[in-house]
């Protein structure tokens, strides 16, 4: 009878180790535990489980560290987890029909990461399972693979349904910013040696996940350049290029990233979505219509594992509602709006929170411009929350009742003070009450950050020109000039501008 280790290197998991080792248990015949420094209780409750724990001096490189656990694991096959992974109860007995075989294998099986706190859960299929032989050896500083190594020794590769449930992004933005700066600098390491697509990726996702979104595009450029990368890696690195240029508002650029996203892979439900928005801002209602049915149908395809793929992001269920809704609102496609109504009625209803239906009519009156009372306002400002007062921005951007419009915009910014389409929305409405001073500020504010933005560069200089502020419009136009450099298309722009108005300077 075949029998298994599993292996784990750790360090300070006292809030995920115990129910990681229950998962195990019945599962695996010996768990080696590689401790490399915890100062919690993480070694007392190993000790708890039966481990057979060692100790090892972390040096930055969690393959060596693999390496280390692979050399103390005596049995047939290995299993390796992290602490804040689970092996499904329901993989147990496929996973023991597994190893009956004594033929060398690597197995593929699914980790599912949750994130609730972010709304993007992710699907990954990894070798975790396979045969023990004292020449497989992991690779990588970080995201450390054993493939290569496999393949070497001539071992079978499988695929399975077993699943492992990792818990361990399911944290906060911030504990989710150290975790990937701390994955960033052994990835910055890895790839001066390597210059592999793959590690590009990482890196990509690592500052993308900080917030970084420059550098982000500047790795996942590295990444598409990459010989051998994978179709699903390459569709999502063109997938975040694509938003890059879409959040510019490079309609035209993001459109040629996106077709090639898709043509890499046309599956994955981010790459849909961001083709949906593109194909709305180019005016193309019906495709852009098709495409986020695309994204909605593959997402929930992959939600409930009717679809299992090697890799793939995916959206809460939720947060795709939402993000379509959005689209149907912004751009006023009334049979998306009423499906998306329903989906979320549903979801609502059977995720408790039956109490927000009665705000989902609201929103019905806003689509269909029906006055709402001042009770309405408050409770749905009262049901507003991190996910879901995005949606109520397309309704203000052509709000009728400009008091009810403020308001909803004055309390939503006391919350999200730094919200870029919120400001957007104060500005205008200082210049629909002819405050254009203040307007000015708030649009001074927004190309601060984001200098590359055409449209509030516009209303600047429209704004200046009205002020007759002629010192601070040729400044303006003098930075724009340097920042849009490199882009045809708005540098043409820029000097028409430049020579509509050299009359006004004359006059000064």
């Amino acid at each position: 009878m075949s029998t298994i280790s599993a292996c784990l290197i750790v360090k300070n998991e006292e809030k995920y180790l115990r129910e990681c080792l229950e998962s195990l248990k019945g599962a695996v015949d010996e768990i080696v535990l590689v401790d490399t420094g915890s100062t919690d209780t993480t070694v007392k409750i190993a000790d708890e489980f039966q481990c057979i724990i060692l100790h090892y001096e972390w040096n930055n490189n969690f393959a060596e560290a693999r390496n280390f656990a692979l050399r103390h694991c005596t049995k047939q096959w290995v299993l390796y987890i992290d602490a804040d992974e689970r092996l499904l109860k329901k993989s147990h007995t496929e996973l023991k029909a597994i190893i009956s075989n004594n033929i060398n294998k690597g197995v593929y099986c699914t980790l599912k990461s949750v994130d609730e706190t972010g709304g993007r859960p992710n699907m990954m299929k990894y070798i975790r399972l396979f045969s023990n032989h004292p020449d497989i050896a992991f690779k990588g500083r970080v995201h450390e693979q054993i493939f290569e190594s496999l393949i070497n020794q001539k071992y079978q590769i499988i695929d399975s349904n077993i699943e492992l449930l990792h818990v361990g992004y399911d944290i906060s933005l911030e504990a989710l910013k150290l975790k990937a700066n701390r994955n960033l600098q052994l990835l910055l390491k890895d790839f001066q040696e390597s210059r592999d697509g793959y590690t590009a990726f990482q890196i990509g996702q690592s500052y993308g996940i900080m917030g970084q979104k420059e550098h982000a595009a500047s790795y996942f450029q590295k990444a598409v350049s990459a010989q051998n990368l994978p179709a699903v890696y390459m569709a999502h690195s063109l997938r975040f290029l694509a938003a890059l240029e879409l959040e510019k508002r490079h309609y035209k650029e993001a459109y040629l990233l996106i077709e090639d996203a898709l043509r890499a892979d046309p599956y994955p439900p981010l790459v849909n979505l961001i083709a949906s928005k593109v194909q709305y801002q180019l005016g193309n209602k019906t495709k852009g219509a098709n495409f986020f049915r695309t994204a909605y149908n593959h997402n929930k395809e992959l939600l409930s594992a009717k679809v299992v793929r090697p890799f793939e992001i995916m959206a809460a269920e939720e947060d795709m509602i939402l993000e379509g809704l959005s689209l149907a609102i912004q751009f006023h496609i009334a049979e998306m709006f009423e499906f998306l109504l329903r989906e979320y009625k549903n979801f609502a209803s059977s995720n408790g929170k039956q109490g927000f239906v009665k705000e989902l009519l609201i929103y019905d009156k806003l689509f269909h411009n029906k006055p709402i009372n001042k009770i309405e306002v408050f409770n749905l400002l009262k049901s507003l929350n991190d996910k879901n007062y995005q949606v109520l921005i397309p309704f203000l951007k052509n709000f009728r009742d400009t008091v009810i419009r403020n308001e909803f915009i004055e309390s939503l910014l006391k919350k999200y003070p730094g919200n870029k389409d919120l400001l957007e929305l104060k500005a205008e409405w200082y210049e629909d009450i002819g405050k254009y001073e203040d307007a000015v500020d708030v649009y001074t504010k927004l190309f601060e950050e984001d200098l590359e933005n055409m449209v509030i560069f516009l209303k600047m200089t429209s704004l200046l020109i009205r002020l007759n502020r002629m010192n601070e419009l040729r400044k303006l136009i003098d930075r724009a000039e340097l920042v849009f450099t490199d882009n045809a298309q708005s540098y043409e722009l820029i000097q028409q501008l430049k020579k509509k108005i050299q009359h006004l300077y004359a006059s000064e």
